[in-house]
């Protein structure tokens, strides 16, 4: 599969997951429904995130960056990029609904991943 294609398939799968989030939004009242509902809702919200920060990543890195590099592993690395993203806002949400997120609860989340994202991208290179 060439990279048009994956590019092609990534928006289409991000809009359709953004339509999905909107249904979600107008159809279930998430103060009053069980933990289905609201896994739904945290499912659509992440599938958005991810799939619009993985496309925003590569077509930043392509057409405003200009990283020289073969598309499919900047494709890669957006997707890896989008996916902790997505991670660390739907987590930061899943907190701040729990009224558990602070700044400093933030930050150490954000050092997590970071951290992470540094660990395996060094045990990657290996």
């Amino acid at each position: 599969m060439n990279i048009k294609k994956l590019v092609i398939i990534l928006a289409l799968a991000s809009v359709i997951s953004l339509f999905g989030f909107v249904k979600v939004i107008w159809s279930i009242n998430l103060a009053e429904s069980f933990w289905p509902a609201l896994a739904l809702f945290y499912l659509s919200f992440f599938l958005s995130v991810f799939g619009l920060a993985s496309l925003f990543n590569f077509l930043w890195l392509v057409k405003i960056k200009k990283v020289n590099d073969l598309y499919l592993k900047i494709f890669k690395q957006s997707i890896k990029n989008g996916l902790w993203f997505g991670l660390v806002v739907v987590l930061a949400l899943i907190l701040q609904s729990q009224r558990l997120l602070n700044w400093a609860v933030f930050l150490s989340l954000l050092m997590v991943f970071v951290f992470g994202k540094i660990f395996f991208f060094n045990n990657a290179k290996k």
